[in-house]
């Protein structure tokens, strides 16, 4: 049943009553009606079947007395499921960007390296000027790391990136190349007020504690893990010790060939 109103002043009240006998009709039938703004001509007309269960059937899908909004299916699952049997997108534009959610069928879809299955996000700027970058925002500026994006496989959290600046990665990480910021190096072993240890006091020193002076034991390093900058920065300066102990045992050695050339002579 169509009711159409020829007028469109601010507020209208209108009563329907409607009588059923003899249907096995009951109060659910006559509920959930729709009201829309549309004239009953026009090439924009659509017409929404009712249905007295208390759905709305749209065409291609459904909106049902739940809340649910179906788009290619009857059966909507969630507040909102769309179904495509093949390449099935959704997008969300204005003038100057584009945000293009879609599941490849196929290898190649959506992305030149989706393969078959893959859900894709992509940004499409809308011009040469304008950016199409996809940021993840979490407003909480507390650095407390109780807000976070994860990325997990029901097992496991296999990365988390944290509100309080850090990123958690459970697995491997593969790249062509890392680069760390240091806030300090190594080169001031070789200043010329740098007391290196002598080695006899070296030796004492790995008989008591079993590792070199300034770096982690193995419990610390099990425990507590390395800082990938500061490491490779102890690292080097174990290199630059180790090289004026050579620089120093070199000149010894000189100086001993050239004793032995003089008690050679005589």
């Amino acid at each position: 049943m169509v009711i159409f109103i020829d007028d469109r002043q601010y507020y209208n009240r209108f009563n329907i009553r409607a009588i059923a006998q003899g249907m096995s009709e009951t109060s659910a039938w006559f509920t959930g009606w729709t009201v829309s703004d549309q004239p009953l001509s026009g090439t924009n007309q659509v017409t929404v079947p009712y249905n007295n269960g208390g759905a709305v059937n749209l065409p291609y899908g459904i909106w049902n007395s739940s809340g649910n909004v179906g788009i290619g299916t009857t059966s909507p699952q969630s507040n909102l499921h769309i179904y495509k049997s093949y390449l099935p997108n959704f997008i969300l534009e204005n003038s100057i960007s584009k945000l293009d959610i879609g599941i490849a069928t196929n290898a190649g879809e959506c992305d030149v390296f989706s393969k078959r299955g893959d859900v894709v996000y992509r940004t499409l700027n809308g011009g040469k000027n304008d950016h199409h970058g996809l940021i993840f925002s979490m407003p909480n500026d507390d650095d407390d790391g109780n807000s976070y994006i994860k990325f997990t496989d029901l097992k496991r959290c296999i990365m988390s990136i944290n509100n309080d600046a850090t990123v958690r990665i459970d697995g491997k990480l593969y790249s062509k190349e890392v680069r760390v910021k240091a806030n300090v190096w190594s080169d001031f072993v070789f200043n010329k007020d740098y007391s290196l240890i002598t080695l006899e006091d070296l030796e004492k020193y790995i008989s008591m504690h079993r590792h070199l002076p300034g770096v982690p034991s193995e419990k610390e390093v099990v425990e507590n893990g390395i800082n990938v900058g500061e490491m490779n920065a102890l690292l080097l300066q174990k290199v630059e010790e180790l090289t004026l102990y050579l620089i120093e045992q070199d000149k010894k050695i000189k100086l001993l060939e050239k004793e032995v050339k003089e008690l050679k002579k005589n």
